[in-house]
């Protein structure tokens, strides 16, 4: 933050003041979708995949996933007086 003061003659003064501020905010995040539940157990799970399947095709990442949000602010400000005494 800047300041600045000045008298201008006998009967007049000038103040100003400016400054910023920058701020950064990064968050994860991670979801999981589970396509079994057993209501008796109350338990999540995966189908069992037989050996030799070829998972390249399948709709793994509707299974979850995660993410990474990222935020930027940067804010300036600026105050002027002139005072007439």
């Amino acid at each position: 933050m800047l300041s600045y003061n000045k008298t201008l003659g006998n009967d007049h003064s000038l103040e100003v003041m400016a400054g910023q501020e920058i701020t950064s905010n990064v968050n994860y995040s991670s979801y999981n979708y589970s396509p079994q539940y057993d209501k008796v157990h109350r338990i999540v799970g995966f189908p069992q995949v037989p050996q030799g399947t070829d998972m390249s095709h399948s709709p793994s990442l509707w299974l979850g996933g995660t993410g990474k949000y990222e935020s930027k602010m940067s804010s300036f400000f600026c105050q002027c007086h002139l005072f007439l005494c």
